[in-house]
């Protein structure tokens, strides 16, 4: 099918453009005909651009979130992995505030800083933990509690081992309140 004409555009001129997130924008014209698409005569070059902006287009929709991925330094909170997660957790002595993150999410990124000021500010609570785990690397742990999207947050508390998922605000303040309530 014309992708012009299945556009709305009458025969003529059709123009398709890309703009990558850099405002740079590519613009290659073809003449529409009933019979289909048929580039101008710009040295026969304006199907390559097309097609090159098509497979520039997926591959940076495929590869950017992983391009994105950085190691990601926490330092107050306790880090977990599959064989650390249900020996902290199912402690019977402790509440344990699980921070699930991908280390490409740009959320989580903005929520860390605040998460680890959260840490500093409880260490001296000994029966409270602070930790994150890597739920991209370690899908079964998020699949168990069935996280869904990141960040996920989910205390669990001495009498609750299933947690409660925290969906307020993303700042210290917030976060610190819904620890002290449920504890």
């Amino acid at each position: 099918m014309d992708v012009c004409l299945w556009l709305g555009a009458e025969e003529g001129v059709c123009t398709i453009t890309h703009t990558t997130t850099e405002k740079k924008t590519a613009a290659t014209a073809f003449t529409t005909t009933r019979k289909g698409l048929a580039p101008m005569k710009r040295g026969g070059n304006a199907v390559r651009l097309v097609l090159l902006a098509l497979v520039v287009t997926v591959m940076v929709s495929f590869f950017a979130p992983h391009a994105m991925a950085q190691d990601v330094k926490m330092e107050q909170s306790m880090e977990l992995d599959v064989k650390t997660f249900h020996g902290v957790v199912d402690n019977p002595s402790k509440h344990v505030f699980v921070l699930f993150y991908a280390p490409w999410c740009g959320h989580c990124h903005r929520l860390i800083p605040k998460w680890e000021e959260l840490a500093a500010e409880v260490k001296e609570m000994k029966d409270v933990v602070i930790a994150h785990i890597d739920a991209s690397k370690h899908s079964e742990i998020g699949g168990e509690y069935n996280v869904r999207g990141f960040p996920t947050l989910r205390l669990f508390t001495k009498g609750n081992k299933e947690g409660l998922p925290y969906q307020g605000p993303r700042d210290v303040s917030a976060l610190r309140s819904f620890l002290k309530s449920a504890i």
